[in-house]
């Protein structure tokens, strides 16, 4: 076993999902719980899909790097 190697995970995307700036990524974060429909204002605001709003919101609950 090799110790001091990270686990690397690589998450692909559509090719035509738009990348998300991180200021995009904390407005989506914030707009829970705020916003009403807030995942669908999110996802027809940056063009992306609520399942992909979804992920960024259940990775920002565990804590876990957000990826664009």
């Amino acid at each position: 076993m090799r110790y001091g190697m990270e686990h690397m995970t690589v998450e692909y995307y559509h090719a035509g999902t738009p990348y998300l700036l991180p200021e995009a990524i904390e407005k989506i974060i914030q707009s829970r719980g705020t916003i009403k429909n807030a995942c669908r204002e999110m996802a027809y605001k940056y063009s992306t899909l609520t399942c992909r709003i979804y992920k960024i919101w259940k990775r920002h609950a565990k804590g876990i790097p957000l990826c664009k």
